[in-house]
């Protein structure tokens, strides 16, 4: 078993880098905007960088992403792509590239190891750091803060004592938004290439415009969360299994008609990215979901999101991917996503693929063989934990091959979880956990266990949009 699934997982990786590298040099610079309306509350706008004629030429670089704009003004980058197309923005970045990174936007750098050399002549850079290890956020904020004199005594985070961290919030650098009544740091998160850039880019205009920065007004942020499966023009799917599939016709009407109500459809990502303060996020935000990565939502609903310029996300069961699913006879009858439409569509920058768990998207009627990700019948809580545990980084394991992207949501198959699970995918890296209860979220009450609203090819597109408006 652990041989096929390694297996399965090296095939993935080989079959994406094969597929990346063979991608046409081109720029995404002129790529079509969303319809996210970008407004002044509750984030700072004014200390995003002003956006200057496009001119980045990286294959997996595009205007659709949250981060854009900070990457069109920092420089150095060429330093992180060494001489390919491929910036890699959501991988896990490290000191050594930070530091390049800094010392790049001040100084005129022919290579990471002159970038190194100033940085520890300085005293920036402690002799004996390990270079190569994944950065947290901790080791991001210190460096940065550090490098720009951004510090306070002041503890204004609830998990971290770090000068530096709290000088960013304490000079509304970053302006997160507050959980609980309490700002949450998350230290030990690894953070990606695109966070390190961004938060230098700010931290370099604050040193320029320190008054473009001010504190926000923390007020409820409500998220609606809708739920697809399958799109089809099966007439006979339609009929038989309507809560399940839905026309693309139906699926166009959703979209449209959340637009003219003044709603903008928006990704994980970008609400992460809110949330820890370095963005804005739109008046009237809400998320599409699609569960379980059918051919459809390739097919018809990244068509319907091209032409109507909105985004979504797919919750993958990564095990189907490319081959027949093998958990129940039910989906095994419905065609899943290639690794091909999951690159053509995430590199786009319209669609956000997230996890539904590896293979555990099963119920076979027996508590003893588990349901979801609930434990088996008697199954002791340390091999439960275990079990689930592998279940949950061999998903983010898989997404990360094929994308570069690190999943931060996981969908509970069934709507089925239980208090340990939920701590588990925590302890895995997962910032967001949704369910099938319906509601919508308040995010300052936290973003785990959130409510989704369910669609199905019957429902009306103006009651979809009620539903979401209730508070």
């Amino acid at each position: 078993m652990v041989k096929r699934i390694l297996s399965a997982i090296l095939g993935f990786a080989i079959t994406f880098s094969v597929h990346l590298f063979l991608l046409p040099s081109q720029s995404f610079a002129n790529s079509a905007e969303t319809d996210t309306k970008v407004t002044t509350a509750p984030a700072t706008p004014a200390a995003a960088p002003e956006q200057p004629a496009p001119t980045i030429k990286y294959i997996d670089v595009n205007a659709n992403q949250w981060f854009y704009p900070y990457i069109l003004k920092i420089k150095g980058l060429q330093h992180l792509a060494q001489d390919t197309p491929l910036l890699k923005p959501y991988e896990f970045t490290t000191l050594e590239e930070i530091f390049t990174l800094l010392q790049a936007q001040d100084n005129d750098l022919r290579s990471i190891e002159e970038a190194l050399a100033k940085s520890k002549t300085s005293k920036l850079l402690d002799e004996n750091a390990d270079l190569h290890k994944t950065a947290t956020r901790e080791d991001l904020y210190t460096a940065v803060g550090r490098y720009y004199g951004i510090e306070t005594v002041n503890k204004l985070f609830e998990d971290t004592a770090n000068v530096y961290a709290n000088g960013f919030l304490e000079k509304n650098i970053i302006t997160p938004l507050a959980q609980n009544n309490k700002f949450v740091f998350s230290p030990t998160r690894p953070v990606s290439r695109a966070e390190a850039i961004v938060l230098i880019e700010k931290a370099k205009l604050f040193k320029t415009d320190a008054k473009s920065f001010s504190a926000i007004t923390q007020k409820p942020v409500y998220l609606p969360i809708l739920i697809y499966h399958e799109i089809t023009e099966d007439k006979e799917k339609l009929s038989k299994s309507g809560s399940l599939f839905v026309s693309p016709s139906k699926f166009t009407q959703d979209v449209q008609t959340f637009q003219k109500n003044g709603y903008s459809a928006v990704t994980f990502e970008e609400v992460k990215a809110f949330m820890d303060g370095y963005v804005s996020i739109p008046e009237k935000p809400y998320v599409i979901t699609f569960d379980d990565g059918y051919k459809g939502n390739h097919t018809y609903a990244f068509t319907i999101a091209k032409e109507n310029k909105v985004k979504f996300v797919v919750n993958l069961v990564a095990e189907t991917i490319q081959r027949p699913a093998t958990f129940s006879d039910a989906y095994a009858k419905n065609q899943h996503l290639s690794d091909k439409d999951i690159w053509e569509m995430h590199s786009s920058g319209l669609v956000e693929f997230q996890s539904h768990t590896y293979n555990l998207h099963r119920s076979f009627g027996e508590t003893s063989l588990g349901n979801g990700v609930g434990p088996f019948r008697n199954e002791p809580q340390l091999s439960y934990s275990s079990r689930l545990g592998d279940d949950l980084q061999r998903s983010a394991g898989v997404i990360r091959y094929l994308t570069g992207y690190t999943p931060c949501v996981l969908t509970y198959p069934m709507g089925i979880y239980n208090t340990l699970a939920d701590e588990l995918c925590v302890r895995n890296g997962f910032t967001f956990t949704l369910t099938t209860e319906e509601g919508v979220n308040n995010l300052q009450n936290g973003t785990t266990k959130l409510k989704r609203i369910n669609v199905s090819n019957w429902s009306v597109s103006d009651a979809l949009v009620n539903a979401a408006g209730k508070r």
